[in-house]
């Protein structure tokens, strides 16, 4: 059992909460009555996309792969983490080299890239040297907390969440958000998180590049996608009815467990004797 707690952000005192099902952000906030200190939840838009169906395609890949699907979804998840770790290095400027380590999402514990993942970041690289000279970067890894009009519970912006990339077109000036991902399938979850995040960030465009892709020959793909505010609001629908209150979900774990069976003074040896008798 295993919760990660990580400020994303130490300027604006922003924190993400991960449990095994649920991903919040929270900050320390004033209430609004009172005046007291409080502490503010927002529901992760990856969270809140989640509960979007995936499509009739998922539906199959479970169905195909059974007992294991859970655990292949919980690899690729770490996967998917990894490259993104290895990428933000890559886009601050940095070297990454195949013995550097990065964080397990599921164990906690630094460790090298396996060779598929140092590919995919290679895949990166090479999208970049063939398509990167027409963007410069804004942001990088960003922590997105939207204020003002709509940022308020049950708003269209309320959620927080954390932007891969942010750039602006050299070639039209034009402002967009890139989401990196993994997958080989884009799902509607993904176009919901990206529209969010560009609704947030006010962006004129947004894409999704996909990385150690093996549909092609370059080895990634780059697909724009129209912004889904429909969408967005049909997951925060079914987000609402599912899920209760604007806080992560809490429960008391004892430190150690254990039955409330009824005592007894007759030692196994003279109980197997009484039975024989």
């Amino acid at each position: 059992m295993r919760k990660e707690t990580v400020q994303v952000d130490k300027k604006r005192g922003i924190w993400r909460v991960t449990t095994a099902d649920e991903r919040w952000y929270t900050r320390e906030a004033a209430d609004k009555t009172t005046g007291l200190p409080t502490i503010e939840f927002r529901p992760s838009i990856t969270y809140i996309a989640h509960h979007y169906p995936k499509g009739k395609g998922f539906e199959n890949y479970l169905k195909k792969n059974g007992d294991d699907a859970d655990m292949i979804v919980q690899l690729a998840g770490e996967r998917g983490s990894k490259v993104h770790q290895a990428v933000e290095v890559l886009n601050r400027g940095g070297k990454v080299k195949m013995g550097d380590k990065f964080t397990n999402t599921r164990t906690g514990e630094p460790e090298p890239l396996t060779p598929d993942e140092y590919w995919c970041v290679m895949t990166y690289q090479k999208w970049w040297e063939a398509e990167g000279s027409d963007y410069e970067i804004l942001g990088v890894e960003e922590t997105v907390w939207p204020e003002g009009e709509g940022s308020e519970p049950g708003g269209p912006l309320h959620f927080a969440g954390t932007l891969d990339l942010l750039v602006r077109r050299k070639s039209h000036g034009q402002i967009g958000v890139i989401d990196l991902k993994t997958s080989k399938a884009i799902y509607p979850g993904h176009i919901i998180q990206l529209t969010a995040l560009a609704l947030a960030k006010q962006a004129d465009w947004q894409a999704i590049l996909q990385v150690g892709y093996t549909l092609n020959k370059n080895g990634y793909k780059f697909t724009e996608t129209e912004k889904r505010p429909d969408l967005l609001a049909a997951a925060q629908a079914i987000h609402a009815y599912e899920t209760s209150g604007e806080r992560p979900l809490q429960r008391d774990y004892p430190l150690s467990l254990s039955l409330n069976l009824p005592k007894t003074t007759t030692s196994p040896k003279e109980e197997t004797q009484k039975n024989a008798a």
